[in-house]
C-alpha cells in the first residue's frame, strides 16, 4: 500500500490516495476483513504494523469499491520492484491495497 496518504489517519472510511493518478507502493499491510459503514460506505478492514495508537487501534478502514480505481506506481523499487524490473506498475484499489506483489 502507499503509506503517504494515510500517515495521519485517525478514523472513518479512508479514501485519500491516488492524487494525479499515481501511488507509491512502499508499505506492507494485512487485509483482514470488510464491512459497510452507515456513513462511509463499503470498506476493507486493514491491519497496519504501526503502533495500536495509530488509526482505529492499529487498523484502517479503506474504501472498497465494486469497480476499484487503478493507478500508476512509477517508483516500484520503493516497495515491490526488483532492479532491472518494471519501471511502472499498475496498482488498484484505495492506496493500491489490491496490489499483490
Amino acid at each position: 500500500a502507499s503509506s503517504f496518504g494515510f500517515l495521519f489517519y485517525r478514523s472513518g472510511v479512508f479514501d485519500g490516495c491516488g492524487a494525479g493518478g499515481r501511488v507509491d507502493i512502499n508499505h506492507v499491510m494485512q487485509m483482514v476483513g470488510y464491512g459497510t459503514d452507515p456513513t462511509g460506505g463499503n470498506y476493507w478492514l486493514v491491519r497496519n504494523m504501526w503502533t495500536v495508537r495509530w488509526g482505529e487501534s492499529g487498523y484502517i478502514r479503506m474504501r472498497r469499491s465494486a469497480r476499484p480505481a487503478c493507478y500508476e506506481d512509477r517508483t516500484p523499487l520503493h516497495g515491490t520492484g526488483c532492479p532491472g524490473g518494471d519501471k511502472v506498475q499498475t496498482v488498484c484499489g484505495t492506496c493500491g491495497i489490491l496490489f499483490d506483489a
